[in-house]
């Protein structure tokens, strides 16, 4: 070996190392003596992280707790029918109540507009405040509402039930994609849970469940995934559909353990006794309501009405049906519509995802965008920033990141702005009506993303 060669041995088992020097020759290097290694922040950084998402958390319990002039209005709507429910009555309004509701946001907004029109705003935001908050009409099965009858629970707690739903979801979907907790940012930073939690939505604790459920049965926990399952589609039932979609990708996927489908079998006849036994238990009367209300709610909809007649609502709730009727669709046509194109979005995806290694990530966030195209009913997109960028960013060249962070961050900064709408309450991302672009952009735009990544998977091996 040359003197001048650069070069290193080490011994272990002596506990002696050559380290060259050049021209100088070679030097001993004891044992337990470290060699110069390069400092990473990586650690730091994640620390950093996770401290600065703790302390936004904190903040949500000072910022968003209720008070006087901020009120949760859909805890509101979930107590009222509570009480019913302790009185003897149906937590359900008649039909002429439910359109009597709806009509009266609507002729507030009316009014609120007129107010900004003819420079008369201060006044009347003064005597809104002074008004006790009006929630509309309970939308859900007896359960939700029966569950806070027997709980007791205040509109304090709930808030606070839904600030640590926004923790265990952030925690559970880093852990299992795998995402930097630099990611966190995309669930601070976005105004839709914000407005989620300020009015009180169960949407936040749904959807955490629903997250929790899938991870229970990636990892073949089935049985503990039954009872989460049940509670999930007992308060909203079209969340059925994230599961039904869930389970086909993980049945067409290369990676399915044998039997797995099978096995599921029992899980799910578990799940559906205990929706069964819950049903059951409600009262003959609360129940025939309840069936009652469930198989017509559509009538009981703001929907039903004239499209002129609809906003706010119309505004608020941005799903595609809701774009179909607002476009002037009858909503029996709407539904159908907006059920077929999920069909064939779901057909695509499967046939994409056959037999490729998607892993527990991308799954997951196949339905959850599914799911938001199939709702009937959806205040914001919650999480969909921060689920899509985290999947799609290791398959990203630089300028595409760039551009999707551009793309996402205006989604987001919209949100933001549509505070200052009439009645918007920072809930409105749709100003004008002939234009709902959510629906018709960042909704397909972000399955389209998610289904073009498919190309990377691997096939599994036979």
């Amino acid at each position: 070996m040359k003197e001048n060669h650069l070069c290193r041995a080490i011994t272990r088992d002596e506990g002696v190392g050559l380290v060259g020097m050049g021209s100088s020759g070679m030097k001993k290097r004891r044992l337990g003596q470290r060699t110069p290694e390069t400092v990473s922040f990586a650690p730091l950084i994640k620390t950093l992280c996770w401290a600065c998402f703790g302390v936004w958390l904190l903040s949500l319990f000072v910022t968003v707790q209720p008070s006087a002039s901020s009120s949760p209005i859909d805890f509101f709507s979930y107590n009222n029918a509570a009480k019913a429910l302790s009185r003897g009555k149906s937590p359900y309004p008649s039909l002429e109540e439910a359109r009597s509701t709806w009509l009266f946001f609507h002729q507030l907004d009316l009014d609120i507009s007129n107010a900004r029109i003819s420079g008369q705003w201060d006044t009347v935001r003064h005597e809104l405040m002074d008004q006790a908050p009006k929630p509309g009409t309970y939308l859900y099965p007896p359960t939700l509402a029966r569950l806070v009858l027997v709980t007791g629970i205040s509109q304090q707690v709930f808030t606070v039930l839904l600030i640590l739903a926004i923790l265990g979801f952030s925690l559970l979907w880093i852990r299992e994609s795998g995402a930097h907790p630099l990611f966190l940012a995309l669930v601070a930073g976005t105004f839709e849970i914000y407005t989620a939690l300020r009015s009180g939505n169960v949407e936040l604790l749904l959807l955490f469940l629903t997250l929790l459920a899938a991870v229970l049965l990636w990892h073949r926990k089935d049985y503990w995934a039954a009872p989460v399952i049940a509670f999930i589609v007992l308060v909203k039932p079209f969340y059925a559909l994230f599961f039904l979609t869930f389970g086909l990708l993980y049945g067409v996927s290369g990676t399915v353990p044998k039997g797995v489908l099978r096995r599921w079998a029992l899980p799910g006849l578990l799940t559906l006794a205990l929706v069964l036994l819950e049903v059951l238990s409600w009262d003959p009367t609360l129940r025939m309501d309840a069936i009652h209300y469930m198989v017509h709610l559509p009538d009981y909809l703001w929907l039903a009405l004239s499209p002129a007649d609809q906003t706010p609502l119309s505004r608020w709730n941005r799903t595609p049906l809701q774009a179909f009727v607002s476009a002037g669709i009858p909503m029996g046509m709407a539904t159908v519509l907006v059920m077929a194109l999920w069909a064939v979005l779901l057909g695509l995806t499967l046939w994409k995802a056959k037999g490729r290694d998607l892993g527990f990530a991308r799954t997951f966030a196949l339905a959850f965008i599914l799911l938001y195209w199939a709702r009937p009913v959806g205040w914001g997109l919650v999480y969909l920033e921060f689920v899509l960028l985290s999947i799609l960013w290791p398959d990203l060249t630089p300028w595409r990141r760039i551009a999707l962070c551009a793309a996402l961050g205006l989604l987001m900064v919209s949100r933001k702005w549509a505070i200052s709408l009439p009645l918007g309450f920072g809930m409105s991302t749709q100003p004008e009506l002939a234009h709902p672009w959510e629906a018709w952009l960042a909704l397909p735009g972000s399955w389209a993303l998610l289904w073009w990544s498919l190309r990377a998977r691997p096939k599994a091996a036979p």
